[in-house]
Protein backbone atom coordinates (compact mmCIF):
# COMPACT_ATOMS: atom_id res chain seq x y z
CA UNK A 1 0.00 0.00 0.00
CA UNK A 2 2.98 2.48 1.29
CA UNK A 3 4.85 1.61 -1.72
CA UNK A 4 2.28 1.60 -4.49
CA UNK A 5 0.99 5.35 -3.09
CA UNK A 6 4.95 6.58 -3.40
CA UNK A 7 5.32 4.89 -6.61
CA UNK A 8 2.33 6.96 -7.91
CA UNK A 9 3.41 10.16 -6.26
CA UNK A 10 6.69 10.07 -7.80
CA UNK A 11 5.40 9.55 -11.05
CA UNK A 12 3.39 12.10 -11.31
CA UNK A 13 6.08 14.29 -9.95
CA UNK A 14 7.89 12.86 -12.85
CA UNK A 15 4.97 13.81 -15.31
CA UNK A 16 4.65 17.03 -14.10
CA UNK A 17 8.38 17.87 -14.58
CA UNK A 18 8.41 16.55 -18.11
CA UNK A 19 4.72 17.70 -18.82
CA UNK A 20 5.84 21.73 -18.14
CA UNK A 21 9.41 21.87 -19.73
CA UNK A 22 10.10 23.53 -22.65
CA UNK A 23 11.37 20.40 -24.88
CA UNK A 24 10.64 21.73 -28.33
CA UNK A 25 13.19 21.24 -30.58
CA UNK A 26 15.11 24.70 -32.26
CA UNK A 27 13.38 26.48 -29.03
CA UNK A 28 15.33 28.88 -27.32
CA UNK A 29 14.03 28.00 -23.98
CA UNK A 30 14.87 24.73 -24.54
CA UNK A 31 15.08 23.20 -20.87
CA UNK A 32 13.25 25.37 -19.28
CA UNK A 33 11.04 24.14 -16.54
CA UNK A 34 8.00 26.06 -15.37
CA UNK A 35 8.23 27.41 -12.09
CA UNK A 36 4.26 26.69 -11.47
CA UNK A 37 1.89 25.65 -13.82
CA UNK A 38 -0.65 28.65 -13.27
CA UNK A 39 2.39 30.73 -15.07
CA UNK A 40 3.28 29.99 -18.50
CA UNK A 41 5.29 32.42 -18.76
CA UNK A 42 7.98 32.23 -15.97
CA UNK A 43 10.66 29.27 -15.66
CA UNK A 44 13.04 28.74 -12.67
CA UNK A 45 16.29 26.94 -13.64
CA UNK A 46 15.88 25.75 -10.13
CA UNK A 47 12.86 23.71 -11.85
CA UNK A 48 15.06 22.62 -14.08
CA UNK A 49 17.69 21.14 -11.86
CA UNK A 50 14.87 18.75 -10.64
CA UNK A 51 13.67 18.43 -13.99
CA UNK A 52 17.47 16.80 -14.81
CA UNK A 53 16.98 14.56 -11.88
CA UNK A 54 13.78 13.42 -13.27
CA UNK A 55 15.50 12.50 -16.31
CA UNK A 56 17.13 9.67 -14.45
CA UNK A 57 14.12 8.77 -12.21
CA UNK A 58 12.56 8.49 -15.59
CA UNK A 59 14.89 6.38 -17.90
CA UNK A 60 15.51 4.29 -14.64
CA UNK A 61 11.43 3.49 -13.78
CA UNK A 62 11.08 2.93 -17.80
CA UNK A 63 8.60 5.93 -17.88
CA UNK A 64 10.29 7.31 -20.90
CA UNK A 65 13.27 5.61 -23.02
CA UNK A 66 16.54 6.23 -22.48
CA UNK A 67 17.43 7.69 -25.20
CA UNK A 68 14.83 10.11 -25.37
CA UNK A 69 16.23 11.50 -21.68
CA UNK A 70 19.50 11.73 -22.82
CA UNK A 71 19.02 13.84 -25.87
CA UNK A 72 16.81 15.89 -23.57
CA UNK A 73 19.68 16.19 -20.99
CA UNK A 74 22.41 16.73 -23.87
CA UNK A 75 20.09 19.23 -25.27
CA UNK A 76 19.42 20.77 -21.71
CA UNK A 77 22.63 21.79 -21.06
CA UNK A 78 24.22 22.71 -24.00
CA UNK A 79 21.62 25.71 -24.06
CA UNK A 80 21.99 26.49 -20.51
CA UNK A 81 25.78 26.94 -21.31
CA UNK A 82 25.28 28.77 -24.95
CA UNK A 83 22.17 31.34 -24.24
CA UNK A 84 20.75 31.53 -20.77
CA UNK A 85 21.91 34.63 -18.80
CA UNK A 86 24.40 34.54 -16.33
CA UNK A 87 26.49 36.62 -13.77
CA UNK A 88 30.16 35.23 -13.17
CA UNK A 89 28.58 31.60 -14.14
CA UNK A 90 25.84 31.75 -11.85
CA UNK A 91 22.22 31.68 -13.55
CA UNK A 92 19.41 34.24 -13.70
CA UNK A 93 16.41 32.96 -11.08
CA UNK A 94 13.53 33.04 -13.28
CA UNK A 95 13.74 33.27 -17.26
CA UNK A 96 11.05 33.00 -19.99
CA UNK A 97 9.60 29.62 -20.55
CA UNK A 98 9.46 30.31 -25.02
CA UNK A 99 12.48 32.84 -25.15
CA UNK A 100 14.86 32.47 -22.42
CA UNK A 101 14.81 35.68 -21.51
CA UNK A 102 15.22 37.39 -18.03
CA UNK A 103 12.15 37.36 -16.78
CA UNK A 104 10.86 40.77 -15.23
CA UNK A 105 13.43 42.34 -12.78
CA UNK A 106 15.12 38.68 -11.68
CA UNK A 107 18.53 38.30 -9.44
CA UNK A 108 21.15 36.11 -10.37
CA UNK A 109 20.59 33.20 -7.92
CA UNK A 110 23.47 31.04 -6.45
CA UNK A 111 21.22 28.98 -4.37
CA UNK A 112 19.26 28.23 -7.76
CA UNK A 113 21.46 27.38 -10.09
CA UNK A 114 23.24 24.92 -7.48
CA UNK A 115 20.01 23.19 -7.71
CA UNK A 116 20.58 23.51 -11.38
CA UNK A 117 23.74 21.81 -11.36
CA UNK A 118 23.04 19.44 -8.33
CA UNK A 119 20.32 17.92 -11.23
CA UNK A 120 23.21 18.49 -14.05
CA UNK A 121 25.37 16.22 -12.10
CA UNK A 122 22.89 13.83 -11.70
CA UNK A 123 22.37 13.32 -15.57
CA UNK A 124 26.34 13.49 -16.39
CA UNK A 125 26.78 10.78 -13.32
CA UNK A 126 23.31 8.66 -14.48
CA UNK A 127 24.19 8.55 -18.80
CA UNK A 128 27.61 8.50 -18.58
CA UNK A 129 27.42 10.58 -22.21
CA UNK A 130 30.43 12.52 -23.56
CA UNK A 131 28.41 15.56 -24.55
CA UNK A 132 26.68 15.49 -21.24
CA UNK A 133 30.07 15.64 -19.27
CA UNK A 134 31.53 18.26 -21.70
CA UNK A 135 28.64 21.13 -20.86
CA UNK A 136 28.74 19.92 -17.79
CA UNK A 137 32.46 20.51 -16.94
CA UNK A 138 31.96 23.88 -18.75
CA UNK A 139 28.91 24.92 -16.82
CA UNK A 140 30.95 24.32 -13.35
CA UNK A 141 34.25 25.43 -14.04
CA UNK A 142 33.11 28.90 -15.51
CA UNK A 143 31.07 29.52 -12.13
CA UNK A 144 33.31 31.95 -10.21
CA UNK A 145 33.04 31.04 -6.81
CA UNK A 146 35.48 33.46 -5.27
CA UNK A 147 33.19 36.15 -6.22
CA UNK A 148 29.99 35.31 -4.30
CA UNK A 149 31.90 34.72 -1.25
CA UNK A 150 31.87 37.72 1.62
CA UNK A 151 32.60 38.50 5.40
CA UNK A 152 29.97 38.63 7.74
CA UNK A 153 30.90 38.82 11.07
CA UNK A 154 34.16 37.47 11.00
CA UNK A 155 32.74 34.38 8.95
CA UNK A 156 33.10 33.62 5.35
CA UNK A 157 30.10 33.38 3.80
CA UNK A 158 28.12 32.70 0.45
CA UNK A 159 26.40 35.93 -0.87
CA UNK A 160 22.77 35.07 -2.01
CA UNK A 161 22.29 36.77 -5.10
CA UNK A 162 23.26 39.71 -6.88
CA UNK A 163 21.12 42.27 -9.40
CA UNK A 164 22.27 44.78 -11.41
CA UNK A 165 18.72 46.24 -12.32
CA UNK A 166 17.98 49.54 -10.12
CA UNK A 167 14.98 48.68 -8.19
CA UNK A 168 14.85 45.03 -9.47
CA UNK A 169 13.83 42.00 -7.32
CA UNK A 170 14.45 41.56 -3.93
CA UNK A 171 16.41 45.28 -3.64
CA UNK A 172 15.30 48.77 -2.38
CA UNK A 173 13.75 50.84 -5.13
CA UNK A 174 17.06 53.01 -6.17
CA UNK A 175 19.00 50.37 -4.94
CA UNK A 176 21.57 47.39 -7.25
CA UNK A 177 23.72 45.03 -6.52
CA UNK A 178 24.38 42.37 -4.04
CA UNK A 179 21.19 41.11 -2.23
CA UNK A 180 21.57 39.59 1.77
CA UNK A 181 24.13 36.42 2.15
CA UNK A 182 23.64 32.67 3.52
CA UNK A 183 24.25 33.22 7.23
CA UNK A 184 21.78 31.11 8.95
CA UNK A 185 20.76 27.20 8.00
CA UNK A 186 17.93 26.58 5.02
CA UNK A 187 18.03 24.75 1.69
CA UNK A 188 21.69 25.69 0.71
CA UNK A 189 23.65 22.42 2.10
CA UNK A 190 24.70 21.33 -1.75
CA UNK A 191 26.19 24.68 -1.90
CA UNK A 192 29.47 23.52 0.19
CA UNK A 193 29.89 20.08 -1.40
CA UNK A 194 30.18 21.59 -4.48
CA UNK A 195 32.41 24.43 -4.08
CA UNK A 196 34.23 21.34 -2.24
CA UNK A 197 34.89 19.81 -5.42
CA UNK A 198 35.48 22.80 -7.11
CA UNK A 199 39.12 23.67 -8.42
CA UNK A 200 38.85 27.32 -6.92
CA UNK A 201 38.31 27.37 -3.72
CA UNK A 202 38.61 23.90 -1.97
CA UNK A 203 40.22 25.30 0.71
CA UNK A 204 37.31 27.46 1.78
CA UNK A 205 34.52 25.04 1.73
CA UNK A 206 34.89 24.17 5.27
CA UNK A 207 35.00 28.23 6.56
CA UNK A 208 31.87 28.21 4.36
CA UNK A 209 29.81 25.13 6.19
CA UNK A 210 31.03 26.80 9.63
CA UNK A 211 29.98 30.07 8.62
CA UNK A 212 26.04 30.31 9.06
CA UNK A 213 24.23 29.93 12.25
CA UNK A 214 23.02 26.93 13.39
CA UNK A 215 19.76 28.17 15.71
CA UNK A 216 18.19 25.57 17.92
CA UNK A 217 14.54 25.31 18.45
CA UNK A 218 11.39 23.24 17.76
CA UNK A 219 7.76 22.25 18.66
CA UNK A 220 7.38 20.55 22.21
CA UNK A 221 10.31 17.02 21.97
CA UNK A 222 10.77 17.50 18.44
CA UNK A 223 14.27 20.24 18.49
CA UNK A 224 16.05 20.84 15.51
CA UNK A 225 18.25 23.35 13.99
CA UNK A 226 16.06 25.48 12.10
CA UNK A 227 15.49 28.13 9.52
CA UNK A 228 14.13 31.43 10.45
CA UNK A 229 11.48 31.65 7.50
CA UNK A 230 9.79 28.27 8.85
CA UNK A 231 9.39 26.64 5.35
CA UNK A 232 9.67 23.28 5.22
CA UNK A 233 10.65 22.48 2.06
CA UNK A 234 14.66 24.05 3.10
CA UNK A 235 14.74 20.92 5.23
CA UNK A 236 14.38 18.63 2.24
CA UNK A 237 15.82 20.30 -1.07
CA UNK A 238 19.76 19.24 -0.17
CA UNK A 239 18.11 15.80 0.52
CA UNK A 240 17.56 15.35 -2.48
CA UNK A 241 21.04 14.37 -4.22
CA UNK A 242 22.81 13.51 -0.83
CA UNK A 243 21.68 10.74 1.35
CA UNK A 244 22.88 12.25 4.54
CA UNK A 245 21.29 9.25 6.80
CA UNK A 246 24.48 7.85 8.80
CA UNK A 247 26.56 10.89 8.02
CA UNK A 248 28.07 13.26 10.92
CA UNK A 249 29.38 16.10 10.20
CA UNK A 250 32.53 17.14 12.15
CA UNK A 251 30.67 18.54 15.46
CA UNK A 252 28.36 15.39 15.61
CA UNK A 253 25.17 16.54 13.61
CA UNK A 254 23.09 14.36 11.77
CA UNK A 255 21.32 16.35 9.30
CA UNK A 256 19.23 13.74 8.17
CA UNK A 257 17.75 13.85 11.44
CA UNK A 258 17.78 17.46 12.13
CA UNK A 259 14.97 17.04 9.07
CA UNK A 260 13.51 14.33 10.10
CA UNK A 261 12.73 15.82 13.93
CA UNK A 262 11.46 19.28 11.73
CA UNK A 263 9.37 17.20 9.59
CA UNK A 264 7.64 15.51 12.42
CA UNK A 265 7.34 19.16 14.63
CA UNK A 266 5.60 20.47 11.27
CA UNK A 267 3.34 17.42 11.39
CA UNK A 268 2.54 18.18 14.97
Amino acid sequence: MVDRILNAEAHSCYRFLIDNTNFEEGSPGYGLTLDRSSNPVMASIAGSGFMLSALAVGAANGWDNHRTNLLRARNTLINFYNHFPHYHGMFAHYLEFATGKRYKKTEYSTIDTMIFVNGMLTVDRYFQDELVSEYARKIFNRINWEHFITEIKGRKVFRMAYNDIVGGDYLEKEASGWIHHWNMYAEQLTLYFLAAGSDMVPELAKDLYFGFERTGGGYKEHQFIYTPLGSLFVYLYSHAWFDFAGFLDMNGLDWFKNSEQAVLANYK
